[in-house]
C-alpha cells in the first residue's frame, strides 16, 4: 500500500490484520491535533493542580488532566471521531 492511500481504500481483511501498535499508530497519524491537546492538558493537569490544590494528591490532577483533555480533544476536533 502507497503512502498517498488513505485508510479508506483499505479493505476491512487488512485493516484486521493490523497489530494494535499499527493500529495505534495511525490513529494518531489520523488525528495529530486531538492528541496533542490531549497531551498538553495530561501534562498540565498535575502542574495546575498543585498550584491551586496543593493538598490534593498527584493523581487527582493527572485525571482531571485527561478528563479535560479528552473533553478540549473533542472539542477541538469536531466531527472527527464519529
Amino acid at each position: 500500500m502507497s503512502e498517498n492511500e488513505t485508510d479508506r481504500d483499505v479493505t476491512p481483511i487488512e485493516r484486521a490484520k493490523r497489530s494494535w501498535t499499527q493500529a495505534a499508530v495511525h490513529e494518531v497519524r489520523e488525528h495529530p491535533m486531538a492528541y496533542f491537546v490531549l497531551l498538553l492538558f495530561v501534562i498540565a493537569g498535575p502542574i495546575v493542580t498543585r498550584f491551586l490544590f496543593p493538598e490534593a494528591p498527584r493523581g487527582a490532577g493527572l485525571f482531571g488532566g485527561i478528563a479535560f483533555g479528552i473533553y478540549a480533544c473533542l472539542c477541538a476536533m469536531p466531527q472527527r471521531f464519529f
